[in-house]
């Protein structure tokens, strides 16, 4: 019997925590799914890289829950049947925003190696400058308020490249910034998808 410690309580709600590699991915869909059908939870979310189980509940039954989860035995887990369980990575809904994000996140690289690779050197580094404006506005305005803040550390390390005629170092800077807003909007549900492309590009970009 596989045990489990309560890691968060408040009437309602309670996180338990079984602990790393208890239960796969898929194991961790047949739980969510099995906890799911009990009379006293009202909604569950299932964490299968720390083991955690996050449940909305009726508050006057948390005896009856905890003597159910007690008497829970995460073993048949193993043997359950998983031809019904679908990932939320594979409804059609998200994987349109996937498609999306992943539209969105080749856009930008294209965008940026474009410019680098087919347009005048003089070109090029004035769409970098007129690029920059931005993101050095929101730094003026950061150090205006007396903020030493991301948008300001972000603005300095632009502006530094391009007094350094780095227009290479700034655009890249510009560009993984815009990934890195691309990845913070899509979190909740395309991380995924997007960020073992974004990692590969910061290998590459860090190895040149």
């Amino acid at each position: 019997m596989i045990s489990f410690t309560i890691a968060h309580d408040i009437p309602g709600r309670m996180r338990i925590r079984y602990g790393k590699d208890v239960f796969s991915p898929v194991e961790g869909e047949i739980l969510k799914r099995d906890l799911s059908n009990w009379t006293m939870i009202h909604s569950v979310e299932v964490n299968s890289i720390t083991g955690s189980v996050l449940m909305q509940y009726d508050a006057t039954c948390k005896d009856t829950l905890l003597k159910k989860l007690h008497n829970l035995n995460l073993g048949y887990l193993k043997e359950a049947d998983t031809s019904d369980i679908v990932f939320r990575s594979q409804t059609p809904e998200v994987k349109a925003m996937n498609a999306e994000y992943k539209r969105r996140f080749f856009k930008i690289i294209g965008k940026r190696y474009f410019i680098r690779w087919f347009l005048p050197t003089g070109i090029g580094n004035a769409i970098t400058i007129y690029k920059s404006l931005g993101f050095i506005k929101e730094g003026l305005k950061s150090l205006s308020q007396m903020k030493v803040n991301v948008p300001l550390l972000d603005a300095t390390s632009i502006g530094v490249s391009l007094l350094q005629k780095n227009f290479n170092i700034a655009g890249n800077i510009m560009m993984l910034l815009n990934i890195s807003d691309l990845i913070k909007s899509s979190i909740s549900c395309c991380l995924g998808v997007i960020f073992p492309y974004a990692i590969k590009l910061i290998s590459l970009l860090t190895e040149h």
